[in-house]
């Protein structure tokens, strides 16, 4: 397994996008408690990159779970091959 603490912020931007596609339980435990969530998944983001974290968390918290499956997919996808 790859130590997520090694990926730029970006890939892991991408890892947790990923992470709310395919793992309902992440998904609803992030929406509930972010910071607990991503410590609990091993991730150490700087105050900068969990910033920017909580602006997209903050987006994305008042879609619909249609919306959010649409957008968080979009974002994987966006990603493959980039």
């Amino acid at each position: 397994m790859q130590d997520i603490n090694n990926l730029k912020f970006e890939e892991q931007l991408l890892h947790l996008a990923e992470l709310a596609v395919s793992d309902p339980q992440f998904r609803a435990d992030a929406l509930q408690d972010l910071d607990k969530t991503i410590e609990k998944r091993g991730f150490n983001l700087s105050t900068e990159e969990r910033a920017t974290l909580k602006k997209f968390h903050t987006q994305i918290s008042s879609m619909t779970e249609e919306e959010m499956d649409t957008f968080l997919e979009s974002a994987v996808e966006g990603q493959v091959g980039t």
